[in-house]
């Protein structure tokens, strides 16, 4: 799960990791991470607004390590049953929004079971890509495949949010 502290040996220990790096800054208050976490190759979590460019250890298939640097760029597109289209560029995943804010985010069941918050809206996207339910104003259960897509607050342009209608 992406929310919570825990301390570095205990996660080394649970993961089996062989490398562990503490590089990423985070929320002294909630540990949620200011950084971009990817976990077997998928995004957990996508935080650009402190640091867009990031640097990671990687290895080859050779087994060389080197330091390289990368950003995740997340959008979001929805394809109406009506034949329009929206797209929402620069889209967090799996970080709590600052109350007020209009950011887009999508979470997965990383987050948890539910978002914990009530944002303006909410549209559950299931493993296939469409939307199965639109909801305001309401704490939102997240599916065990899919995600769900969220804007805190209102934004000057809330097109997109009230685009995610079920069956698009």
């Amino acid at each position: 799960q992406v929310r919570g502290g825990e301390g570095m040996g205990s996660i080394v220990s649970r993961t089996g990791a062989k490398i562990a790096v503490n590089a990423a800054f985070f929320n002294m208050s909630s540990y949620d991470c200011y950084g971009t976490v990817i976990n077997q190759g998928r995004p957990v979590t996508v935080y650009n607004d402190f640091s867009p460019a990031k640097s990671a250890i990687t290895m080859d298939s050779s087994g060389w390590f080197s330091v390289e640097n990368f950003k995740t760029n997340v959008s979001l597109t929805v394809n109406a049953t009506d034949g329009s289209q929206q797209v929402a560029h620069s889209v967090g995943v799996n970080r709590f929004p600052v109350p007020g804010d209009g950011t887009r985010l999508a979470f997965t069941k990383d987050w948890g079971g539910s978002l914990g918050f009530a944002p303006k809206y909410a549209a559950v996207v299931d493993e296939e890509g469409f939307v199965t339910a639109a909801y305001q104003d309401q704490d939102v259960s997240i599916p065990s495949t899919g995600f769900v897509v969220v804007q805190r607050a209102a934004r000057w342009d809330d097109t997109f949010a009230r685009s995610l209608t079920p069956g698009d």
